[in-house]
């Protein structure tokens, strides 16, 4: 069960997984950070309600890039990775060096979390990049806050819409610049998008 009351229910499956010479047995009762030192991983970010999750790294797909994952002692069951900052319309948004930063105390940080489907920032991060955004998007009519959206617009009667792109900067260079559908999200049928 997640944080926010949401769950998965279903039967619980013991596999033996080859990787090379090395056997891992996955079930209840073992850890994947423990049971592999070396995880190659790749979780498909795309299409906001579509993605897949594969293991090893034959073949990546165009537009693809790899990002190794960062260990947390701290947090061994979380997927960390490297993240140096975002932008907004193409420009890179100021914000504090330390605001993704795992810390050696196991604090901070970014996860990739498959269970999430909202991101979630640091404050100082937050503030800085809804400030850029909102410069960005002066022309549009804002709306009223909804939920835990704070960054709502009056799209009702609108046919198309021309919004900044947002990215993320990972750590080794590769950025990940998300469609439109991704970030401005319809919250009710009168034409509110957060």
């Amino acid at each position: 069960m997640y944080g926010d009351g949401s769950y998965t229910k279903g039967t619980m499956a013991l596999e033996i997984l080859t990787f090379g010479r090395t056997a891992l047995e996955g079930g209840p009762c073992r850890s994947w950070d423990s049971s592999v030192d070396k995880r190659e991983e790749r979780y498909c970010l795309v299409t906001r309600g579509t993605g897949s999750l594969e293991f090893g790294r034959e073949v990546l797909p165009a537009g693809a890039a790899w990002i190794p994952l960062i260990r947390n002692p701290c947090s061994p069951s979380f997927y960390y990775i490297g993240m140096s900052g975002l932008g907004v319309g193409g420009a890179c948004v100021a914000i504090p060096e330390y605001a993704f930063r795992l810390t050696e105390e196991g604090d901070g940080g970014v996860v990739m979390d498959t269970g999430t489907a909202v991101t979630r920032l640091p404050t100082a991060a937050y503030v800085a990049f809804r400030d850029a955004f909102i410069a960005e998007t002066a022309s549009l009519p804002q709306a009223p806050a909804m939920s835990i959206f704070d960054t709502c617009y009056d799209l009702n009667g609108f046919v198309t819409v021309r919004v900044p792109t947002v990215s993320f900067f990972l750590m080794g260079g590769p950025i990940l610049t998300l469609p439109a559908r991704n970030f401005l999200i319809p919250v009710n049928e009168k034409g509110t998008f957060c």
